[in-house]
């Protein structure tokens, strides 16, 4: 197992060469500069030195040229690895003291570990002493070894002086940024102080401002109570006028159904016998019961719409449309009317209601543009601020703005039966069933040029 002497005053270095080496095979000793290492080298001969050259007591190319005179060491393989002297110069010298190789830290560990066993077996040098110089005489090492001494010291001055300056630089540069601190901390003390008596002024206002809002809070909470009360009676209201209403829509048809039995009566009993005025009240009395009747029925349907419970499921309002459209095409096929129905519009709510509101809307438009030779229906969506508007438009009869509010009032009619069949229900199904809904319903018109009916979810 070869031995190997290391030689570095760094301990690191020391301890990373020893661990290297030892993983490898070798048997490794330790020194920390040129005299230990030669006393090392003199009590237990190594096969081979691994050494730095700038080292305390006794540098590098002192050890080299001490065990080159000693007839014992002096064969030896040397091998310097420095980190400070990388000169031309610096490897000439080592070459010439009879140093085997001359390497520059840092070296892959692989590599140093190579090249040390390529030593070892005896591989040529790279790099020899010039021919028929074994060893240096003592003066022309001196001259040589002073040279480089004298060179290292240059530059060293050198560097110091670079350093004294770059030093005096940052020097200057720190007071500068210190007379800045200086001036910006002083400046920072007044801002502070600044806001100091800004935010007292501040406080002050935020626990008038307080004292207000909880004195606000209290009446908001006083008026939230109250209407609270006042929604849960208007509820009770509501659901009693419903009732109401139902039981009276109900109640309703038995006496219309006895007068228009009567008056059947009469008319098929004694339709002969009766003077030609008479028979015209019986007609007129059972044309109004008829009326009265789908009035009955008509109260009834808008009952039931604010009275069951929503089911809320994703509802395709364009298939709806294509399905009313396609009915109002076969119960009228003489017509014709170009629908621009949109296509994907889906929105969450209750199935059944949604048709409703869309038969209603769609029904108006497909009766309102009856006078249209290019009929034109469509149904779409667009966005406002930020919330999605669906529409239902026509280019038929229209209407006057200023009647816009009694569209969606039951039994309002803003035109006459006698032009356009109806009860006067439809928007205000519409209008009850997307309030439900939690959304809003709209028009816009002109007379005879078309109609928008808007409404949001």
């Amino acid at each position: 197992m070869p031995t190997v002497l290391i030689v570095d005053d760094n301990r690191e270095n020391l301890y990373m060469l020893e661990v290297l080496l030892k993983g490898h095979g070798y048997s490794v000793m330790t020194a920390a500069n040129g005299k230990e290492a030669l006393a090392s080298a003199m009590a237990d001969r190594p096969d081979i030195v691994v050494s730095d050259i700038l080292m305390p007591v006794m540098d590098g190319y002192s050890l080299c040229r001490e065990l080159k005179k000693n007839e014992s060491l002096g064969n030896i393989p040397f091998v310097f690895y420095t980190a400070t002297y990388t000169e031309a110069q610096d490897e000439a010298l080592a070459l010439g003291l009879g140093a085997d190789r001359f390497v520059i830290k840092p070296q892959k560990p692989e590599v140093l570990v190579s090249l040390i066993g390529e030593v070892l077996a005896g591989t040529p040098t790279e790099r020899t002493a010039p021919a028929g110089s074994e060893q240096r005489k003592d003066d022309e090492f001196l001259k040589d070894y002073s040279e480089t001494l004298f060179r290292k010291l240059d530059k060293k001055i050198a560097d110091l002086e670079r350093a004294g300056i770059e030093l005096e630089r940052e020097v200057n540069e720190r007071k500068r940024v210190n007379d800045e601190l200086n001036r910006l901390n002083r400046t920072l003390e007044e801002r502070v102080a600044e806001r100091t008596a800004q935010l007292v002024e501040a406080n002050r206002g935020l626990e008038k401002e307080l004292e207000w809002r909880s004195r606000a809070q209290e009446e908001i909470d006083c008026l939230n109570r109250d209407l609270l009360k006042r929604s849960r009676a208007l509820e009770d209201t509501n659901r009693e006028l419903e009732a109401f209403s139902y039981s009276v829509s109900h109640d309703l048809r038995a006496p219309l159904r006895h007068i228009t039995g009567f008056a059947k009566i009469l008319m098929e009993d004694c339709g002969e016998t009766l003077a030609e005025g008479a028979r015209d009240c019986l007609e007129r009395i059972s044309g109004a019961c008829r009326k009265m009747d789908d009035l009955i029925n008509a109260l009834l349907k808008l009952s039931e719409v604010t009275r069951g419970e929503m089911n809320l499921t994703a509802v395709d309002l364009s298939a709806i449309a294509r399905e009313i459209a396609s009915s109002l095409r076969e119960a009228d096929p003489a017509r014709h009317v170009n629908f621009n129905i949109a296509r994907g519009i889906t929105v969450q709510a209750d199935t059944v209601l949604m048709r409703s509101v869309m038969e209603n809307l769609l029904g108006n438009s497909w009766k309102y543009t009856r006078c249209r030779e290019n009929a034109l229906i469509e149904f779409g969506i667009f966005e406002q601020d930020g919330q999605t508007v669906c529409f239902v438009r026509d280019n038929g009869a229209g209407f006057d703005m200023r009647y816009a509010e009694k569209l969606f009032v039951a039994f309002q009619r803003l035109h006459g039966t006698e032009e356009y069949e109806g009860k006067g229900i439809g928007l205000a199904t519409v209008q009850r069933i997307i309030h439900r809904h939690g959304g809003k319903v709209w028009a816009e018109g002109k007379v005879e040029e078309g109609a928008t009916f808007y409404f949001t979810l």
